[in-house]
């Protein structure tokens, strides 16, 4: 049995099993996450989640505006440099500069408190914003020693990182709120438990790299790491602000209580886990690719694209088809009212089987990503506030849908023509229509299937789990020999 595992490591090791590794990891903690949702929006009052909720998107916001798209730099700027002492100067000035804008970011939400509260329409955050003003500089810390473990291939760190902070949090949240009843507390436990992360990667990341030193500032490397991050941190910024300005809408315009539902009827699924995985591992071999061989950078994109769609499509089409008793499971009949937003949602996942941004960063031409987003975080605006006045709380999720299909296709659009290949060169879409309708046509059977099953079996939680698994598995078995080539010719 050993020997059987070694063989299957030894046969799928590099690029694709650190993909894979951190896609099964990813899994889990969404899957952990999940939980932890599932218990708050029970545990919660539609008000107090209504309130968490606007915390939760003050701390998304302010990690966005003082991160200045220093994650991003870490990958490009460790993996350019050959030498190690040019790539330590730039990570030390990474990690100084993150740390002055979380410092100064802090000050910044402590003293706009009340501003936010007023935006919010609701005073009771005033004393909770204390809790939440270190987040962001903790959030930023952490999400750079991500691309740095993956730079030195030790992906493994990451993954087992991700796996055991998730399992702390679905422990000590919950128990947290069973013994205060007070959101204060779970604050203050999410912060603890960033602190603890931060600690660790500071002195385990010393094994493959001298000790980071926060305090470093070259203003010629400072020059030169903003020069390649300030266009992707404007991008980041309308990133975040498109992601979360249906949701800012929503709690400007209307009640805490409508809030706490739109916020999770356009939760995150874990949709998407294959795709930010294999874009981790692959993006700082994308960079070398692109700089050295571009037709094997075409080549791997190629496969990352049909591997994305095939696995994705799955997942949302079978979460499609059992809608309404995923939303039971998820958050409880008090969202129940929701539903229509969470199916828009779903149907948003279906455009986000890739990050078409993959080549435009790697390569450095950063400045299409901002112009994407940008121009797309424009529309978004625009669109919100006119199909909100239009069709209701439903209307912002049709925005996001809109916005993220036409900003897909520029992205895609700019990264063919900078490769100076034709669109056929990495998508088929002959094999893109033809996994669509399939999926598409057992969507539609399966559907009639679970009507039929009601009238048997009167219980959701059944139904889910006759029908969204044997939907998976069936549709997995069509598909699974194409799967694991692409996977293996990743490698």
């Amino acid at each position: 049995m050993i020997s059987r595992i070694k063989s299957i490591y030894r046969k799928y090791d590099g690029v694709a099993l650190d993909g894979i590794l951190l896609s099964v990891i990813r899994i889990i903690t969404l899957f952990v996450s999940i939980l932890q949702t599932m218990y708050l929006s029970r545990a919660l009052s539609l008000n107090e989640y209504g309130v968490y909720s606007e915390l939760l998107i003050v701390i998304s916001i302010g990690v966005t505006v003082t991160s200045f798209g220093l994650s991003n730099s870490i990958s490009y700027f460790f993996n350019i440099d050959s030498e190690s002492d040019n790539k330590k100067q730039y990570i030390n000035n990474i990690f100084s500069l993150t740390f002055i804008t979380g410092i100064i970011g802090a000050i910044i939400c402590l003293l706009f408190r009340n501003n936010i509260s007023n935006f919010y329409k609701d005073s009771s955050i005033i004393p909770l914003i204390i809790y939440i003003i270190l987040r962001p500089l903790t959030n930023n810390i952490i999400s750079l020693y991500d691309p740095l473990y993956i730079s030195l291939k030790k992906s493994k760190v990451i993954a087992f990182r991700n796996l055991i902070v998730s399992f702390l949090k679905v422990i000590f949240i919950p128990i947290t709120y069973i013994l205060t009843k007070d959101i204060k507390w779970i604050l203050i436990v999410q912060l603890l438990l960033d602190i603890v992360q931060i600690i660790y990667f500071n002195f385990n990341v010393r094994k493959y790299i001298k000790k980071i030193n926060y305090f470093s500032f070259n203003i010629d490397i400072i020059k030169k790491i903003l020069k390649y991050s300030i266009p992707l941190y404007l991008a980041t910024i309308c990133g975040t602000l498109f992601k979360e300005f249906d949701k800012l809408i929503i709690g400007h315009l209307s009640t805490t209580d409508n809030l706490a539902i739109y916020t999770n009827m356009s939760k995150q699924l874990p949709f998407e886990f294959i795709v930010t995985s294999f874009s981790a591992v692959i993006t700082p071999i994308m960079v070398k690719y692109l700089n050295k061989d571009k037709k094997k950078a075409v080549n791997l994109w190629k496969k990352f694209l049909e591997l994305s769609y095939k696995i994705s499509w799955i997942l949302v089409f079978g979460a499609l088809v059992c809608s309404k008793e995923l939303l039971l499971l998820l958050y409880s009949e008090t969202y129940l009212s929701g539903l229509n937003i969470f199916i828009v949602y779903l149907i948003t996942e279906i455009f986000k089987f890739t990050y078409f941004g993959l080549i435009l960063s790697s390569s450095g031409n950063t400045k299409y990503i901002t112009i994407s987003s940008v121009v797309s975080l424009i529309l978004n605006i625009i669109l919100n506030i006119i199909f909100y006045n239009i069709y209701g709380m439903i209307g912002p999720a049709f925005a996001t849908l809109i916005t993220t299909i036409l900003m897909g296709s520029f992205q895609l659009f700019m990264s063919i023509k900078i490769l100076n290949i034709k669109l056929c060169d990495v998508i088929s879409m002959k094999d893109v229509l033809r996994t669509f309708l399939l999926l598409l046509i057992s969507g539609i059977i399966f559907f009639m299937l679970k009507i039929i099953l009601y009238k048997f079996i009167n219980n959701y939680l059944i139904i889910i789990l006759i029908i969204y698994s044997s939907y998976i598995i069936l549709n997995y078995l069509f598909f699974h020999k194409k799967i694991l080539s692409l996977i293996k010719e990743i490698k």
